[in-house]
């Protein structure tokens, strides 16, 4: 009897051991899974991200030329002003 009992018991343990691994191994599986969606989606919001620096960059330098265009335009505006306000002074005189 003690033999039976033995082999129930031990027949016991193999099936939880059996379960606990399973249970491992779907949770490695579960894991690697995870890791894989999370690598694609952080792929993804990388390409996102990249593509809108890009667009930002090529902004920026189109700003930055309507800036120095406005600059050299201000220029020769005050320049003219100053010129016009040179004429008139001289005219005053």
């Amino acid at each position: 009897m003690s033999n039976h009992k033995n082999h129930y018991h031990n027949h016991y343990e193999d099936k939880k051991m059996s379960a606990m691994a399973k249970l491992i191994i779907f949770l490695f599986i579960l894991a690697a899974g995870l890791t894989a969606l999370s690598k694609l989606y952080l792929e993804d919001a990388s390409k996102k991200i990249s593509g809108e620096v890009k667009e930002l960059k090529a902004e920026k330098e189109t700003l930055a030329s309507e800036v120095g265009q406005l600059e050299k335009r201000d220029a020769e505006v005050k320049k003219s002003y100053n010129d016009i306000m040179e004429k008139l002074n001289q005219n005053k005189k």
